[in-house]
């Protein structure tokens, strides 16, 4: 099958609808080859919070000054799991940490 330039035109078409920024077309001896590259956001394809970081940041906004303990607690998450989400909560600057320490917790940044 021969790739002509209308061809490949139609294709780059629909793959950049599906969030693919590059695509780089090779071809290696008797095999074509199509690469494509997407851009990351903070690890994510789209930029957008996924449902248990919308859920745990949903949950600091109506529980100002919560630990990250209570949450796993509250949202019967494993500890490990929540936090990691309010540390990518954090390093999106979505929320703080106010207070101490011991008695401190995560309020969301309006």
């Amino acid at each position: 099958m021969i790739f002509n330039a209308e061809r490949q035109n139609l294709f780059l078409d629909k793959v950049f609808c599906l969030g693919v920024l590059k695509t780089e077309f090779k071809e290696i001896g008797r095999k074509f080859y199509a690469i494509f590259y997407r851009k990351m956001i903070n690890g994510e394809l789209n930029g957008e919070l996924n449902e248990s970081l919308k859920q745990t940041l949903f949950f600091i906004k109506a529980n100002p000054l919560i630990q990250a303990k209570t949450i796993s607690a509250k949202l019967n998450k494993p500890f490990s799991t929540v936090d990691k989400q309010v540390r990518t909560l954090l390093k999106k600057k979505l929320i703080k940490r106010e207070g101490s320490k011991k008695t401190g917790g995560y309020v969301v940044i309006e």
